[in-house]
C-alpha cells in the first residue's frame, strides 16, 4: 500500500504541519517558517531553474542551428 501525503494548514492557508499516514497510521512532522522555505520554496526554485536552463539550451541549439543552416546556404550560393 502506497502512503498518503497530507498537509494541515492553519487560518491563514499557511502549511503548519506535513503528515504522511501509511497502514492508517499517521506521522506529521510541524512545518515552521524554515522548513517551509526548505519544503516548498528551494523545491520551487530548483525546478524553476531546472526548467528554464532546459529552454535556455535549447533556445541556444536552436539559435545555432539556424546559424549553420544560414552558412551553409552562403557557401552553397558562393559555389
Amino acid at each position: 500500500m502506497m502512503a498518503e501525503r497530507k498537509v494541515v494548514y492553519n487560518e491563514e492557508d499557511l502549511p503548519i504541519e506535513l503528515c504522511i499516514i501509511k497502514n492508517d497510521k499517521e506521522l506529521c512532522i510541524g512545518i515552521d517558517k524554515f522548513r517551509f522555505h526548505k519544503i516548498f520554496i528551494e523545491d520551487l526554485q530548483r525546478k524553476y531553474d531546472i526548467h528554464w536552463r532546459e529552454i535556455k539550451d535549447e533556445s541556444k541549439r536552436t539559435h545555432t542551428s539556424r546559424l549553420l543552416d544560414k552558412f551553409r546556404d552562403k557557401l552553397k550560393d558562393a559555389k
